[in-house]
């Protein structure tokens, strides 16, 4: 099986592409597709586009979206790992293990910043006012914990082993030196199998074909995501071992996402040592790009060069390879309502008083795009159109209604 990376600069576009994968049926006709969404908000888009395409006639407007369970990554993941509401590692639980732990922690050498932070050596009423801190505090750390066992599991590994690692070769800074022994205080209270552990006895087991229990079909999809997590990411690297894994990722510049591929091949690296955004020429992709730049080097090289991505294949065994689709070219439009010429613009511009065209972008090539602001903001027609307005004569200019 193959994870498959679908990328567009439009999400319509990759909705499209996802309806038309749903359109093949799966082997049991029974099964229900499984697509993971990052949002509700998006489900429900989702689920309303994909309804004009699913089983839907000529005019489009007859299908419906059935047999589809959204889910999130997150409640993919749990479902996979088999954790439910119970689970001692969700932050709601763990921060009465954390509490517990730093309470009996204050004394010892290691947890000074936190004794000074939460008034140990204080008295009065400055002691009474910081200890009101303390369910606070927990209630942060065990979020703390929880965002390690999903972005770096690699950091708890080591921290359980008694080491101070960061997860990328470092160490811990100093004023941090307390988070590695406060986990393994933590681990002693909790007195459960630890999330690292956890996460990597089921990834082996999904990688060796031993998880054959698993309510999921031969396929999966992931929709419209920007992030995804480390243990996501090997989540779904050992589902694809024996399934198709479809990730439908936006993705607003291909030429950005083929220049940075020898870059961000090398996997994450701290946020302070990546130059992948100097490497972006266009200011705004690289200012606000760097979701998309991170999700990048998480995800596997097309060439299937995994080194980095999660624990490595048992002997024998490689890596499932990434397959990079590039995106189709939309759909040509019909000619403009009003001209001969066919654009990627409306089919038919709005008109408002007189018969002229309201909108943000022109009807024609032949037109000159200028940026529309303000609600009276009108567009005046050029003569490569024929509107019934008495200004066909003019050319495309921005001005007010009278």
């Amino acid at each position: 099986m193959t994870l498959i990376v679908h990328r567009a600069a439009g999400t319509g576009v990759l909705a499209d592409g996802l309806a038309e994968l749903l359109g093949s049926p799966l082997e049991d006709p029974f099964a229900e597709e499984v697509v993971a969404v990052p949002a509700r908000g998006v489900e429900r888009w989702l689920a309303q586009r994909l309804s004009h395409r699913l089983g839907s006639g000529p005019s489009g407007h007859d299908g419906v979206c059935a047999g589809v369970r959204f889910l999130t990554p997150h409640s993919l993941v749990t479902m996979v790992l088999d954790v439910g509401r119970d689970d001692p590692w969700r932050p709601g639980q763990l921060a009465w293990a954390v509490l517990r732990a730093v309470d009996e922690s204050l004394g010892l050498p290691w947890a000074g910043t936190l004794a000074d932070h939460l008034g140990y050596a204080e008295t009065g009423t400055e002691r009474e006012l910081r200890q009101g801190r303390r369910y606070a505090v927990a209630r942060r750390l065990a979020g703390l914990f929880a965002d390690y066992a999903a972005q770096r599991p690699a950091v708890l590994t080591d921290w359980r082993a008694g080491g101070d690692g960061d997860g990328l070769g470092g160490r811990v800074a100093d004023d941090l030196a307390w988070q590695p022994p406060l986990w393994r205080r933590v681990l002693e209270v909790v007195g459960a199998e630890a999330p690292d552990e956890r996460h990597a006895r089921v990834v082996a087991a999904l990688r060796e074909g031993r998880l054959t229990d698993l309510e999921l079909p031969g396929r999966l999809s992931l929709f419209g995501h920007t992030r995804i997590s480390r243990s996501e990411v090997e989540v779904l690297g050992a589902l694809a071992e024996h399934r198709d894994v479809h990730l439908w990722l936006p993705q607003a510049s291909p030429v950005a996402w083929a220049e940075l591929a020898p870059v961000v091949s090398v996997g994450p690296v701290p946020r302070e040592d990546d130059r992948s955004g100097e490497l972006v020429q266009h200011p705004l992709l690289a200012s606000l790009g760097r979701d998309a730049r991170e999700l990048q080097r998480t995800l596997p090289s097309p060439a299937g060069a995994t080194s980095w991505w999660g624990p490595p294949p048992a002997a024998g065994r490689t890596a499932p390879p990434a397959t990079v689709v590039a995106p189709r070219p939309p759909t040509a439009r019909p000619p403009c309502s009003r001209c001969s010429s066919t654009t990627s613009g409306p089919t038919a511009p709005r008109t408002g008083r007189r018969g002229r065209p309201v909108g943000s972008r022109p009807p024609t090539a032949a037109c000159r795009s200028t940026r529309a602001t303000g609600s009276r903001a009108r567009w005046r027609c050029s003569a490569t159109c024929s509107p019934t307005s008495s200004s066909a004569t003019r050319p495309w200019s921005r001005g007010t209604s009278s």
